[in-house]
């Protein structure tokens, strides 16, 4: 009786080590199966104003002369493998005082510009895939939009604009009314010091950035935290939505709101300044509205904030 009881142990045993195995092979097939690759944008276009498009969809521009230099990540912005399209639009500083760029100025941001790929955070092995390479000009011009392609092989496919509301073909004042009526929504939270609704906001765009750039469910938390801490600073600073203009982008069925005029010209119309802190709260909301849906909601943001340089 003992040794059939040891037998059956073994065979327990066995079935349990082979299972346990199984396990490991397949968690391990899983890990390598999710290769992590992350996508950046490199640029340094000094105090030049400047827009950087992919895809249709603005990831960075400057204001005043001042814009931070990449690298930035653009993973959630590449929807699927395969070509994607670049887009950069540079113009004189006029807020400098600067009407014309020269053929110098064009000249210097050679080898400055280009797409890198990191692989499972392998920062010792970040490969230039792109190099971006800006047509010279013989004689100075206000401003120069040149175009590129790249190719991108992306492990985690993020949502698109397939299924958005082409705004091109809603009537003007509509689209005007809706739109800013949604920012209004949005301001107003924001300038309540409610990061908790404002996040609740960004459900969908939230879940975009942790899934393109592989956050671990702690690393989740922790961004939502001090995201949520970012906005409730907004508290009783927002500025009225009045001085702006419509920038329609995603190839028409994407919208945000900008900064007309003024020293925060091309900012996305919910920044603001917080004195308390010497900080500008950076914020560029990008808006859709799907196709079976009455509103607009937030497709993309980007938020961030510097010094106060006044």
């Amino acid at each position: 009786m003992k040794t059939i009881m040891h037998i059956v142990f073994f065979i327990f045993l066995a079935l349990t080590c082979c299972h346990n195995k199984k396990n490991d092979e397949t968690k391990k097939s899983k890990k390598m199966n999710q290769l992590k690759k992350e996508y950046f944008l490199n640029h340094k276009f000094g105090n030049l104003t400047y827009q950087i498009y992919i895809n249709d969809l603005l990831i960075a521009n400057s204001y005043n002369g001042n814009g931070i230099p990449g690298p930035y990540e653009i993973n959630p912005y590449l929807f699927s493998s395969g070509i994607q399209k670049l887009r950069i639009k540079i113009s004189a500083p006029s807020e400098l005082g600067k009407e014309y760029l020269s053929p110098k100025d064009i000249e210097n941001l050679e080898k400055k510009t280009f797409i890198s790929l990191l692989e499972n955070e392998n920062f010792d092995d970040i490969r230039i895939i792109k190099e971006i390479n800006f047509q010279s000009i013989k004689e100075k011009q206000s401003f120069i939009e040149q175009e590129w392609t790249f190719e991108v092989d992306i492990t985690n496919e993020v949502n698109n604009l397939d299924k958005s509301q082409n705004l091109t073909t809603i009537d003007k004042e509509k689209l005007r009314k809706d739109v800013v009526n949604k920012y209004e929504e949005l301001k107003q939270l924001l300038n309540e010091g409610n990061g908790t609704a404002f996040i609740n906001e960004l459900n969908r765009p939230l879940s975009v950035v942790f899934k393109s750039e592989y956050m671990s469910e702690e690393e989740q938390l922790e961004y939502k935290k001090n995201l949520e801490k970012y906005f409730n600073s907004h508290k009783g600073i927002m500025n009225s939505i009045s001085n702006f203009t419509i920038r329609i982008m995603g190839n028409g069925k994407a919208i945000a709101l900008e900064y007309a005029t003024g020293k925060y010209k091309g900012l996305g119309i919910l920044s603001s300044k917080d004195i308390q802190h010497k900080t500008l709260n950076k914020n560029y909301i990008i808006l859709h509205k799907p196709i079976d849906a009455d509103k607009f909601e937030i497709f993309r943001y980007n938020c961030s904030y510097t010094a106060l340089l006044e």
